[in-house]
């Protein structure tokens, strides 16, 4: 689904600091430093001296940061790495804390540039003080394996020698101050000494010289020994030290180790919380944003003199803007990932001609991967413009960069710079940022809908929208806008591999997923429930509905016929509703197909179109192979028909199937994307959307239900009231079961000869095999045969007006052009079209033959009923005269065991006619059920069924056996 995304940002940070508007503008643009390939301007801007590396692992700040500074060398840190100055006063201790320094911040493996004096002096430090590093560059690790070699072999040579070490311990001077008294502090290195009057109090005293001005040097002074005696005593100091030499490698690893510390402590605590570097790692896709996708387009609107450079326009900002005034504000928003770049750009353009149409900026469109998502694309733009509004002035002559920036001059326009609209300064700025996100959501809705995604996006809050779903008793999508808050986390966070603000906001997200996902779930398996239920409540509806409708015939009460009538329209009438609700009804299945269609474009909906037709016209072909029966023998041209068509059949399967595999194959990569697990997650959701919407409709299907069960039960109970009260005790004689019977054979036979008369028309409409195969050649030939017929037809008319001459040409000539046609018919090519078209022409044909075939199995049932009625009636007007005085009552028992509803359960005249008819007519089942009265019988006896009376002789032998 597509993501809802506005923010409106300023050149400040949330420190207060401000963004420098050119180096925005690159970053936007992925220009300069920020350009996509990257390596090369990081090549580019390196520094001799320079320890880097691949992957930082802390920030780098965007300007060059001081480390540490002593007359030993300084450390500065920028984007390029950890670079080192003085290079000719550089100690091995300043040299070792620029290792760990780059150790710290890239990791082990780092990449030494610089001049060959440093990069050896580097190595060779990195021996002595044993710094455990490694170089990306082999040949240097091979160097310094080398130096570490010629090292630890002149240590065994000193040592053989009998040379000793003489342990120093190396004091920290934070430690040493103000550790009580006799402790003396350390002077700082350019500390200023005493003077010379100062030192002559103390009693100093100095060797007689000769008179003459001394200026006495800054610093350590030295012996007033002339050059050879100096070197006299420094030989002299070698031989007796010879074999002695300081150890203070571990006092000096503790106070290079413990400087570190502190500087990235210091270092970590004044660093910006936005760097250009971390800029670089996720605008130019490297590190853990090498996966993100680049700029995809920029754009502009400037004024000429920045001859379309955006980033020049932003450097004259940065230049000419008051110090404290805003250079820039930037509009980012998320762009719909279900369109594609020129569609995008439609929307952005829209945007800035509605809203910044009298403003400079420039715009770059990006796509990336989010680093929280499950692989989704995030397209959006980053749009970036001068607060100050073009006036009359600026269109109708361009002000130069200094006076364009300058404060603007209410009275001389033209002396001062264009002022700032009150949109972004103003108290009510608020509100404004709010009609832009409400018209941003409008332009986007509208691109999506011009390229037929029926997807929208909502520029509310969550808040917003949840309150409205509770006020429209919405209370699913309520439920789903209910989530835990999620924090923002910034590139920096997503840098680091074991962020644990990156961790919580995963887990986070996805219980709110879960949690989303299993109400969708819980909502699609109801809605399969439901759908389940209400199918059989409606099956169970019409079948009552028919069986109580059943009952019309037998209602003899004029007013009861009148009532029966009345109702029946009004159920009818509630039916009809029920079916036209049931037709609008969504359920989840189609849910799910519409939300993804909903996720295609146009073409891709084409594609699936294509592909269910297909599937369509298979089944057809299908159902029509399945229902080809092969004629009997003696129907020859029946017979022909068919073995030429059913070769046709399976050919336009095969063809039909191909169709499928090619179709199939061009929208799999849909199928693949849709089923990505964002996409896949998005459609349920939609699909959820969808079965949501339509919970009226369902609602209003349970109460029409509702409703035509209550009526149906109304007027269930009412006819058997009605038929209990008219049936009570009632008797028939043998004339009156045949009046009955022969009635309901009038209803039947008027019935039948209405489904006769529905099938004589339809059959005009069926196409048999033979029909098919001229209907197809007529086709091939382009109406020639029907033509031909045609001028048949118009020659018999006028054939006796004709002389036997002219009567002989003009057959002739028909049967000259009948046999053309059939010639023509009758090659290989034209019979293949033929039998083609003729399948065609069957495979359409198969829905109307199936209503007929339908029809035609409802109309013989009806004929087998009424001849069946009849045989019953004969045989009962047979029997009359036998019968004559003679009544018939059928058992309540019969009556009270077939009352569980259904049609011809109740006591009606023609269910007991039915009865009374078997039984005369000799059928022994139900001659236990009917009653015959005799005039000789007692009262109480002669209205006994014969099943009564068996029962009744029964109880009184066994009364008798006792």
């Amino acid at each position: 689904m597509p993501n809802y995304y506005f923010d409106l940002k300023t050149d400040k940070r949330p420190n207060g600091k401000q963004t420098s508007a050119h180096t925005h503008c690159e970053y936007i643009q992925r220009e300069g430093r920020f350009a996509d390939l990257g390596q090369e301007e990081l090549e580019s801007l390196s520094y001799n001296n320079l320890i880097t590396g691949k992957y930082p692992i802390e920030n780098l700040p965007e300007k060059e940061m001081l480390l540490y500074s002593s007359p030993y060398g300084k450390i500065l840190v920028d984007k390029s790495g950890v670079r080192f100055m003085r290079q000719s006063t550089l100690s091995e201790e300043t040299i070792a804390m620029g290792i760990e320094i780059a150790r710290k911040i890239y990791g082990d493996e780092l990449e030494l540039k610089g001049r060959s004096t440093f990069v050896n002096k580097t190595m060779a430090t990195a021996v002595k003080l044993e710094v455990p590093v490694s170089w990306r560059d082999e040949y240097q690790n091979k160097v310094m394996d080398i130096m570490k070699e010629d090292y630890e072999n002149g240590e065994r040579d000193f040592r053989a020698a009998g040379g000793k070490y003489i342990r120093r311990r190396i004091a920290d001077p934070r430690k040493r101050a103000g550790r009580g008294r006799g402790k003396m502090p350390i002077s700082e290195p350019h500390a200023k000494l005493d003077t010379l009057e100062a030192l002559a109090k103390r009693g100093f005293s100095l060797p007689k010289l000769p008179k003459c001005h001394m200026v006495r040097p800054e610093g350590r002074s030295q012996l007033l020994l002339s050059r050879d005696e100096n070197n006299h005593l420094l030989n002299k100091c070698r031989e007796s030290t010879a074999h002695l030499r300081w150890y203070s490698l571990r006092a000096r690893r503790r106070a290079i180790d413990k400087t570190v510390n502190d500087i990235m402590v210091n270092f970590q605590k004044c660093n910006d919380a936005v760097y250009a570097s971390s800029h670089v790692q996720y605008i130019n896709r490297e590190s853990i944003f090498k996966k993100r996708g680049g700029c995809l387009y920029t754009a502009n609107h400037l004024p000429r003199w920045a001859e379309g450079n955006a980033k020049k326009f932003f450097q004259a900002a940065d230049r000419h803007e008051r110090g404290n005034g805003e250079r820039y504000k930037e509009i980012v928003f998320s762009l719909p990932n279900e369109l594609g770049l020129e569609e995008n750009k439609k929307i952005v353009e829209a945007f800035v001609q509605k809203h910044l149409q009298d403003f400079y900026y420039a715009y770059a469109i990006h796509d990336k991967v989010g680093a929280m998502s499950n692989g989704e694309r995030q397209p959006h733009v980053h749009i970036m413009f001068s607060t100050r509004e073009i006036d009359d002035v600026e269109k109708r002559q361009e002000r130069p960069p200094e006076l364009f920036f300058s404060r603007a001059n209410s009275k001389a326009p033209e002396k001062g710079g264009c002022r700032k609209s009150w949109k972004w300064i103003s108290v009510d700025r608020q509100k404004y940022l709010l009609k832009l996100r409400k018209d941003y959501a409008v332009i986007q809705n509208e691109a999506l809908e011009r390229n037929g995604v029926n997807l929208r996006v909502d520029h509310r809050t969550l808040k917003a929208q949840r309150e409205e779903a509770l006020a429209n008793g919405n209370y699913f999508l309520a439920d789903l806008l209910k989530k835990m808050p999620e924090k923002y986390v910034g590139p920096v966070e997503l840098m680091k591999a074991d962020s644990e603000v990156v961790k919580n906001q995963k887990r986070l997200r996805a219980v709110n997923h879960q949690r989303e996902k299993d109400l969708i779930a819980r909502l699609m398996i109801q809605d399969g429930i439901d759908k389940d239920t209400m199918e059989e409540k409606s099956q169970d509806l019409k079948q009552r509905l028919d069986s109580i409708f059943a009952y019309e015939p037998d209602i003899e009460d004029a007013d009861e016929r009148a009532y029966f009538t009345e109702e029946k329209q009004k159920i009818q009438a509630m039916e009809k509703d029920m079916v036209a609700v049931y037709g609008i009804t969504l359920w989840a299945p189609k849910a799910v197909e519409m939300a993804s269609l909903d996720a295609m474009t146009t073409e891709e909906k084409e594609l699936w179109q294509d592909l269910k037709s297909y599937g369509r016209e298979k089944k057809e072909w299908e159902i029509l192979k399945n229902r080809m029966v092969e004629p009997p023998g003696d129907d020859v041209e029946a017979l022909e028909a068919y073995l030429k068509i059913c070769p046709e059949i399976d050919k336009e399967l095969d063809k039909i199937n191909l169709k499928i595999h090619q179709a199939a194959a061009e929208i799999r990569p849909v199928f693949e994307r849709l089923n990505l697990p964002h996409n896949k997650a998005s459609i349920l959701k939609r699909a959820a959307f969808y079965v949501n919407d339509n919970r009226l409709a369902k609602t209003e299907i349970r109460k029409l239900q509702r409703n035509l069960d209550s009526k149906l039960k109304s007027l269930d109970k009412h006819i058997k009231d009605y038929f209990v009260v008219h049936q009570k005790n009632r008797e028939y004689s043998a004339e009156e079961v045949a009046s009955i019977l022969n009635a309901n054979i009038v209803r039947q036979e008027t019935v039948e000869k209405r489904l006769a008369k529905e099938l004589y028309h339809m059959r005009k409409r069926v196409i048999s095999y033979p029909r098919a195969i001229e209907m197809a050649k007529n086709n091939y030939v382009q109406g020639a045969f029907k033509q031909l017929r045609a001028d048949k037809r118009e020659l018999k008319k006028r054939e006796d007006k004709l002389s036997p001459e002219e009567r002989k040409s003009a057959w002739q000539e028909i049967d000259r052009r009948e046999q053309e046609l059939e010639a023509q018919c009758s090659t290989a090519v034209g019979r293949s079209k033929i039998e083609a078209i003729a399948a065609g022409i069957l495979r359409k044909n198969a829905p109307i033959a199936k209503e007929y075939n339908m029809l035609s199995a409802k109309h013989r049932t009806l004929k087998d009923s009424i001849v069946q009625t009849k045989y019953q009636s004969q045989r009962v007007e047979a029997r009359a005269p036998l019968e004559q005085g003679n009544k018939f009552r059928v058992a309540p028992s019969a009556q009270s065991s077939s009352s569980g509803g259904g049609g011809g359960s109740l006591p009606t005249p023609s269910r007991d006619a039915d009865l009374i008819s078997k039984a005369l007519s000799g059928g022994a089942k139900e001659a236990q059920l009917v009653a015959r009265s005799k005039p000789d019988e007692p009262d109480d006896w002669k209205w006994l069924s014969e099943a009564e009376k068996d029962d009744l002789r029964n109880d009184m032998a066994t009364i008798d056996r006792y």
